[in-house]
């Protein structure tokens, strides 16, 4: 058996009788003797176990005049304790300042718990690694108070400066969620000025205050509003885009999901694929990331979108 259910059997040990020798102990866990006093050394050490030694008879028992002690409820294998840190790895890659201070005593005993049972948890740091595009930090600030709006059902006062217009505004919304998309935090809250759900982009928040309760909104309208169409710009009203990737990137295409309801097949070497869509703003530049490995096919609006971009770029260099 593993350290950890050891200290489990140890602690079963010392709960079934009032109080357990050494060699009964060494012989239940089969282990020796050095090793159980190493098991009872970390007991009391990294679980504040109240064990003692009575010397007059030469057992082991939980102190009687200690408060009830009782393990955790659930144990790790070192497999669950890497998954864990490699969780924490990427919490901390995602957004660094954040959590990482609140997560780090939590981090540091993994680590103990990972060498003690012979393993090297400097190999989740050293091999894990995520690696971010177009990533726009946000302000540690703004983010934790979104997130405590969020949890605690709070209103939020925020300045917000808008790209599009390249203006700030003041508005009250109503925090709904916070999501991480495409290496960047946004916020989809209900705003009153907007009478509307809309979508923060987090790190253009400048200024942040808790106010009153705030409105909840029905989990399936968000669902509605989050899931209908393709990218950020979601909402309602959908219509159909049909794409045509050519070889090779059809290959490539074919194992992405650019929805959740898509719809792919393949005719010949040609991949075709099927979105729903709402603002095209988003999927026009997905397109042209593409470059002439794809061509739309539908609809006629969106076709005609693209194109115009494309005729745009091409006048900057023969200009």
């Amino acid at each position: 058996m593993n350290r950890m259910e050891r200290l489990y059997k140890i602690h079963t040990l010392l709960c079934d009788s009032s109080s357990v020798t050494m060699a009964y102990m060494t012989k239940a866990l089969e282990v020796s003797r050095s090793t159980l006093v190493r098991d009872l050394d970390y007991l009391r050490t990294f679980f504040d176990a109240p064990i003692v030694f009575c010397r007059k008879t030469q057992r082991y028992q939980y102190d009687p005049e200690a408060k009830s002690f009782e393990l955790p409820g659930f144990w790790l294998s070192p497999n669950e304790l890497r998954a864990i840190l490699i969780s924490q790895e990427l919490i901390r890659e995602i957004h660094p300042g954040f959590l990482g201070p609140l997560l780090l005593p939590i981090k540091e005993r993994l680590n103990r718990l990972l060498q003690e049972s012979g393993h090297d948890p400097l190999q989740v740091t050293r091999f894990i690694r995520v690696q971010k595009f177009h990533g726009r930090p946000v302000d540690s600030h703004i983010f934790q108070q979104t997130c405590d709006a969020l949890l605690t059902g709070k209103q939020l006062h925020l300045t917000y400066h808008g790209r599009t217009r390249d203006q700030q505004s003041s508005r009250v919304v109503h925090p709904q969620r916070v999501f991480y998309y495409r290496d960047n935090w946004y916020l989809l809250a209900f705003c009153g000025k907007a009478d509307g759900l809309r979508v923060f982009a987090m790190e253009k928040i400048l200024s942040i205050e808790p106010g009153d309760a705030c409105q909840k909104i029905e989990d399936s309208k968000l669902d509605e509003f989050c899931g209908s169409g393709f990218g950020i710009f979601r909402g309602v009203n959908n219509e159909l885009a049909c794409l045509k990737f050519y070889a090779p990137n059809s290959r490539w295409v074919q194992d992405e999901i650019w929805h959740p309801e898509q719809k792919g097949y393949f005719v010949g070497e040609d991949y075709f694929l099927e979105i729903p869509f709402s603002n095209p703003s988003e999927l026009v530049m997905e397109i042209l990331r593409h470059g002439c490995s794809v061509e739309v096919i539908q609809p006629p609006s969106l076709r005609e979108a693209v194109a115009q971009e494309l005729q745009q770029a091409l006048s900057r260099y023969h200009s």
